[in-house]
């Protein structure tokens, strides 16, 4: 007796199946409605977002949250279809492309729209559907008033910077004007997807347009910057092979980022560089003695009004970088041009890392 009513349990519980919490019938309207609209009075976006029932309820409800805001994140987008004058760094275009910005119709829009101040009415698990449905509600005033708190923020950065730029050219120091300038378009670049959001959400843009102005403000001074400035180099090697490619490959890493290498200007800035090999003594390897020579050297970068420019200068370690062969002028000249080629490299990540990556103003205090 006891084994049949377990088997009994057993069976109806099978057939019964997890519990998936569905709501009861009938379902509410608002489940049929447009994937995410906007109240032409109040300006209050609305959005349906969905996904399939589960038995972990919060888990259904955080994803279909998701999905609805992700919906009033494409609306947003979608929306940004007239031409539009895009936030673009050129700072790594030709003296041709430099500074020039691009207009495009319909544009694909790759910041991530970050949806803020959402508001869950109401939620349903609709049994017919399987489907476990959230309405979301966006209280796009408090959005709009948070966005331009945030672009107030980086305007006041971005045109303390430009004013400290315009301050470094009057006293002839370029490298670190532009040093400045490209960290106030890394400020209006931030920007990005805010001013797409509040193009769409508000008609009179004023932070916006201040911050369209300040950006073609910062584009023209590093245009006049570029045109200005022209880097000469001064290299001291006792291999014309290596000499040339040192300068060769500093010449086009710096003309692919727009700047100049020939011709007058009003800033020079002057690139030393020094390489050079001492010998370190012999070494026997197995049955043979090898010649063992250190690949030494340094560079010095002055802006034009002298000033050595702390971050891009530096020298080679001591006993890094060593070549070695049997005949003494073969080890001499791999560790020439060992040299050489180690201080291009440092010298072009250097470059990087000061004028284009975020912190980069660090590197100047």
């Amino acid at each position: 007796m006891k084994r049949y009513v377990l088997a009994l349990i057993v069976a109806v519980w099978a057939c019964a199946g997890p519990n998936m919490y569905f709501d009861p019938a009938p379902a509410p309207s608002w489940i049929h409605r447009a994937s995410c609209t906007m109240d032409p009075v109040t300006g209050r976006l609305t959005a349906v977002g969905s996904t399939p029932a589960t038995t972990r309820v919060d888990e259904d409800l955080r994803l279909a949250k998701y999905d609805a805001i992700s919906k009033v994140a494409r609306m947003i987008s979608s929306e940004v279809s007239s031409t539009t004058t895009v936030w673009q760094v050129q700072a790594s275009a030709g003296s041709s492309l430099a500074g020039r910005s691009i207009l495009q119709k319909d544009i694909r829009v790759r910041s991530r729209i970050r949806v803020a101040d959402v508001m869950v009415r109401a939620h349903y698990r609709d049994k017919a559907t399987g489907t476990a449905y959230v309405l979301i509600a966006v209280d796009t005033r408090a959005w709009v008033h948070r966005i331009e708190r945030r672009l107030k923020r980086r305007l006041r950065m971005a045109r303390e910077q430009l004013r400290l730029a315009g301050a470094m050219m009057q006293q002839r120091r370029p490298l670190r004007a532009y040093a400045h300038l490209m960290v106030a378009d890394r400020q209006g670049a931030a920007t990005n997807s805010d001013l797409i959001v509040l193009g769409v959400l508000q008609r009179d843009n004023q932070t916006g347009n201040r911050m369209m102005g300040l950006k073609r403000k910062i584009h023209a001074l590093l245009r006049e910057l570029k045109n200005d400035t022209v880097f000469s180099m001064r290299v001291d090697c006792p291999l014309p092979d290596a000499a040339a490619m040192f300068r060769n490959r500093i010449q086009n890493f710096l003309a692919r980022h727009g700047m100049r290498t020939s011709g007058n200007g009003r800033y020079r800035v002057v690139i030393k560089a020094r390489v050079f090999a001492q010998y370190k003594g012999p070494h026997r390897v197995a049955n043979r003695v090898e010649q063992v020579f250190r690949g030494l050297g340094n560079i010095r970068v002055l802006d034009a009004d002298g000033e050595v420019v702390g971050p891009l200068s530096f020298g080679l370690p001591r006993d890094t970088y060593t070549a070695r062969a049997i005949n003494r002028q073969a080890a001499y000249k791999q560790a020439v041009t060992l040299a050489a080629d180690m201080l291009q490299a440092g010298l072009k990540s250097r470059f990087r890392q000061t004028f284009f990556q975020p912190g980069a103003e660090n590197l100047w205090e």
